[in-house]
Formats: structure tokens, C-alpha cells, sequence
């Protein structure tokens, strides 16, 4: 153990547990989606945690999410995807020197980063620098071991020769569009002499700069400091408190995603949670619950889809649809078997006791993306279904499964109880209010149960939503929107000592 540098055996027996125990990574390997097993690795073995501390971590975490999203993919295609399937996808990628594109846009800070002109296409930075500006490197290319010049002029029509001498014109685009990548400076450099010793003279493409927009440096000063501070410059990059990700960075990632209900949700109850949950997406299990849930969505928002076309579908056509939208899921047998008999049960009942009287004017999955509150408060949205009822007023209604709930649950107004579904219909409320120019007027908000409870009833639960409830909840929204954009809650913690989230805070600084 020594000479491998470990000091206690218990770090052995920690690795080897994790490998090999009772709910170690080869046993979990045989039993769990490859998507579980991919964020199980992630948190218990520890390198989310070291991730995080790292001073560039913002960078590390958009690659991991972006590989997660990937394998999310391919566990879709085939809920059987293993670790021998997912590291022949990385052999494959690798052989072809295929890479996965960020799905993120948005350039992290306090960093520098190296790529060629192809790469950063549709991205800004405040200093660039383009080096090797030298000729036959940018331009001249095609003149590289011959002196021959071909006649064109004689061999083809004019307008063609013209083109044909100019052969750097596919060149002269790309160093363009290094050039507007910058928006206060942009840095060209080139050395007067190769490796080997031979001359070299600058690109054509800067003589071709306006002389009022350049500026000669003299850069032999920096030259000699360079020898003296080469350690330095070449030395890893300290962390500083705070680094994972900066207030502008914030601003930036809130203001284009935006902010849904269940993202505020997560923030009232623990910030941390909206923060890496939400705002920067660590990969999360998706549970077996959360799967079957979407199926009975997906089959309900097929059935008002029929209904909208002046069809009239039957309970069997909704029960088919489930089954389809089950089958696209990534269950394990099983699993796939035992919610696909609840699923049954729930929506044959559900059928009979509530979809009689639903007709072609609804509404189904309405997606409202782009309301803006404000210049750094974008609200987003889905619901379930909007009926149109008296007086060309709606009610908002929204399909839940598992356990019904109270109507004291659903308004938060017992210990239990954290509002979080009456202030999804509030929600939506604001949402419409601004929508289409208020076409939607609601009437009422409905929580629809589509699972019955123990008694074999099934239960819904309709709310008057206020103007004044509205406004309540909209400066709330505000309130949060400007903590999200300043990070405001750095420092703070939620009132759970055992929260998973605020854990992981503490290693970031």
C-alpha cells in the first residue's frame, strides 16, 4: 500500500464496497438502467463533488450533461443499453474523431479557451486572438510548392478566370469570421521566423484591415517578460470563492431558459435544489414513477387529440395509447408490467367516472414558452387541458397521478402540505393572463386525480384563482427572478439539515 501512496486500508475497502457491495456499481450494473447507474456513479463514488470544487467545473459539468443527455437517448432506444454498449459508443465516437456538440452556447468566464475559426461559429468573446497570421498559414495556400501559373484567361471564359485567381476566398471568409467573434479587441499575431529559421511574412488578409482600425505593438517587452513569468502564465488556474459559476454567467443561463412552476417550486423549497436541478441541470435519475406518469399524459393528450378531429374515441383506443407510450419508455420488464397493469386500472375507472362530457373545444398540452416579465424574467409553461365553460371563461386543468391529495394539502395550509399544486394553477393563471392577449379568461383551476384512492373513488379538487392570488404569486416570481440573476443566495442554506443539495453546495466554495 505504500508504494501505491494509500495511508489507511479503509480507503480500499470504500473503493472495493462500492464495486463489489450488497448496492455496489457491478450489482446495480445488472439490475438498473444504464441511465441510473450513470448518475449513481456520479454521486456515491465522488467525482461529482470533486467536479464541482474544480475551478473550471462549469466547463466539466456542461460535457458530463451533455453525455448524459446522449446516453438518455440511447437508454430510450433500448431500456437493456449497458456499460460494454455505452463504451463501444465511446470507441465509435472515438475511431470516427467524432465529438458530441454542447448543447449550451453560453461561454463561461474567467477562462481561456482554445479552438479553431469552425468551432467558435455563433459565439462572442471580449478579446480574440488569431495567432499563426502568417502567409501560406492564412491565405496563399494553393501557391505552396509550385511557381507554375496556369493561364485561365485563355482556358476558360473571364468572369471564371476571376474567380479562379481568387483562391482565397473561402479563406478570407473564415479568418472574417474569427475576427467578428470579438467584441472589444481582436489580438493577430505572427513570428517573423518559422521553427526552422525561415522568414515569414504576415497574412495578406491584415493588409486587407483598414489602416484607421489597426494598431502595430510592440510586443519584445512582452517577450522578456515572458521568461520571467512563464511559470506563472502556464500554471493552473487558482480557485476562487465562487468560481463554479459567476452572477453574469447566472443571468445569462436564467434569462434564456426561463422559469417554469416546477422550477419555482424547487427554489421555495430549497435554493440549492432550483440551482442545480434547474439552473444548471446535474444529470438526475429519471424515476420509474416520473416514466409511468408521462405515459398516462401521453395517453390522455392523444385521446383529446382524436376528440379535437370530431372523432369519438373509446376507452380501448385510450388504453392502446397507453400502451404505446409505455412501450417507448425505458422501463425494465418487470417495472414495465406492474405500472402497465395500474396504468389499465387507473384509466378504465378514469374513463368512465370523467371523460364523458369532454368534447372537441378543448384545449390539450397548451406549451407557452417566452412570456416576459421583465428584462431577466422569462415564464414558461405546459397545460394539461383548458375547457372553455360560460360566459367565454375557461377552466385550467392539470392531470396528476399517485395518492389523491387533500384540498388543505394542495393550498399548503397544513404541516404536510407545501401548495405546490394550487400554485401551478395560479401559475398558469399569470401565464394566461398574458397569453394571446388574455384570450384565455379563467373560471376556475382544476387538480384532476387520475389514479382513484383507497375507497376506489376518483377525486378532483376546483379553485377559484383571485386576481389577487395572481398578484401574490407574480411578486413572488419577481422576487425570485432577481435572487436567481444575483445569486443573492449564495450563502444561504434550507432549513433541512439532511438536504442532499445543500451538501453539494459546500464544495464549490
Amino acid at each position: 500500500m505504500d508504494e501505491l501512496g494509500v495511508v489507511s486500508g479503509r480507503a480500499i475497502e470504500q473503493f472495493v464496497g462500492l464495486f463489489m457491495g450488497d448496492e455496489g456499481f457491478v450489482k446495480n450494473a445488472a439490475n438498473d438502467r444504464f441511465d441510473i447507474l450513470f448518475v449513481d456513479v456520479l454521486n456515491r463514488s465522488g467525482l461529482m463533488n470533486i467536479i464541482l470544487a474544480k475551478p473550471h467545473g462549469q466547463e466539466i459539468l456542461l460535457r458530463i450533461t451533455r453525455l448524459y443527455d446522449e446516453i438518455k437517448k440511447q437508454v430510450a432506444r433500448n431500456p437493456l443499453y449497458s456499460v460494454s454498449d455505452f463504451i463501444k459508443f465511446i470507441e465509435l465516437l472515438k475511431t470516427h474523431k467524432i465529438s458530441l456538440k454542447l448543447n449550451s452556447s453560453i461561454i463561461p468566464e474567467n477562462l481561456v479557451r482554445l479552438m479553431t475559426v469552425h468551432k467558435s461559429k455563433g459565439l462572442e468573446f471580449d478579446y480574440v486572438f488569431i495567432v499563426n497570421a502568417y502567409d501560406t498559414h492564412w491565405g496563399n495556400k494553393h501557391n505552396i510548392g509550385s511557381k507554375f501559373e496556369i493561364p485561365w484567361e485563355y482556358l476558360i471564359g473571364i468572369k471564371e478566370a476571376e474567380e479562379e485567381q481568387d483562391r482565397n476566398s473561402d479563406e478570407r471568409r473564415l479568418f472574417y469570421v474569427a475576427m467578428t467573434r470579438a467584441r472589444k479587441n481582436i489580438f493577430i499575431t505572427y513570428c517573423l521566423s518559422s521553427l526552422d529559421g525561415r522568414e515569414q511574412i504576415p497574412s495578406q488578409f491584415i493588409s486587407e484591415i483598414p489602416q484607421e482600425l489597426k494598431e502595430l505593438i510592440d510586443t519584445s517587452k512582452y517577450e522578456k517578460e515572458f521568461s520571467s513569468k512563464q511559470e506563472l502564465l502556464l500554471s493552473s488556474v487558482k480557485k476562487e470563492k465562487g468560481q463554479l459559476i459567476t452572477a453574469d454567467y447566472a443571468k445569462e443561463l436564467f434569462r434564456r431558459q426561463g422559469l417554469s412552476v416546477s422550477a419555482l417550486n424547487n427554489y421555495l423549497k430549497c435554493t440549492w435544489k432550483f440551482f442545480f436541478v434547474n439552473l444548471i441541470r446535474l444529470p438526475e435519475k429519471i424515476e420509474n414513477s416520473n416514466l409511468y406518469g408521462s405515459a398516462i399524459h401521453g395517453a390522455l393528450n392523444q385521446y383529446l387529440i382524436q376528440i379535437k378531429k370530431g372523432k369519438k374515441p373509446t376507452k380501448e383506443f385510450l388504453l392502446e395509447k397507453f400502451q404505446e407510450e409505455m412501450s417507448a419508455l425505458p422501463f425494465s420488464e418487470n417495472e414495465k408490467d406492474r405500472f402497465l397493469e395500474r396504468g389499465r386500472d387507473a384509466l378504465s375507472g378514469f374513463f368512465e367516472e370523467r371523460m364523458g362530457d369532454w368534447d372537441k373545444d378543448m384545449e390539450t398540452e397548451l406549451e407557452i414558452k417566452g412570456i416576459r416579465i421583465n428584462d431577466d424574467l422569462i415564464l414558461n409553461g405546459k397545460i394539461d387541458m383548458i375547457r372553455p365553460v360560460a360566459n367565454s371563461k375557461f377552466d385550467i386543468t392539470d392531470f396528476k397521478t399517485g395518492k389523491p391529495k387533500s384540498r388543505n394539502v394542495i393550498e399548503g395550509n397544513v404541516k404536510d402540505g407545501d401548495g405546490n399544486y394550487k400554485r401551478q394553477l395560479v401559475f398558469y393563471k399569470i401565464l394566461l393572463d398574458r397569453y394571446r392577449n388574455g384570450f384565455f379568461k379563467i373560471n376556475s383551476g382544476i387538480i384532476e386525480f387520475v389514479e382513484p384512492n383507497e375507497k376506489g373513488d376518483y377525486k378532483r379538487e376546483i379553485f377559484d384563482i383571485t386576481d389577487a392570488e395572481s398578484k401574490e404569486l407574480l411578486d413572488l416570481t419577481i422576487k425570485v427572478g432577481k435572487e436567481i440573476s444575483s445569486l443573492s443566495f449564495w450563502n444561504e442554506a434550507c432549513r433541512d439539515i439532511d438536504c442532499e443539495y445543500c451538501k453539494l453546495r459546500k464544495f464549490i466554495g
